[in-house]
């Protein structure tokens, strides 16, 4: 690329990732024509099928809990409405205004 002022430059630049991971890149100077282009291979390191199964069911069992945690605070707020809000003394109150507890999975 020639040295150019800021904004002056057109250079159009290409990605292609094809189904073994090599990342494909190139790009080029409009206007010069000059072009170049880089392949980049990602043979260590990868994920097996196990592995990456694996991450999808922790990642569905980690937004079910949360949502579980989010039903749990939405009740909270229910109950401090209902019982007179965030002033009240009540022992009730009082339970739910405990820290909550951590989502054990029993597996």
């Amino acid at each position: 690329i020639q040295p150019a002022p800021a904004g002056v430059p057109v250079i159009e630049v290409a990605f292609d990732l094809d189904a073994n991971g090599i990342l494909s890149v190139s790009a080029m100077d409009k206007r010069s024509g000059n072009r170049k282009a880089i392949k980049i291979k990602n043979d260590k390191g990868r994920l097996t099928e196990e592995e990456i199964g694996a991450m999808i069911k922790s990642a569905k069992k980690l937004d079910k809990i949360g949502q579980i945690q989010q039903q749990g605070r939405k009740g909270k707020s229910n109950v401090r409405q209902i019982m007179g809000g965030p002033s009240s003394s009540s022992p009730v109150l009082q339970q739910i205004e405990a820290p909550d507890n951590v989502y054990n999975d029993p597996e």
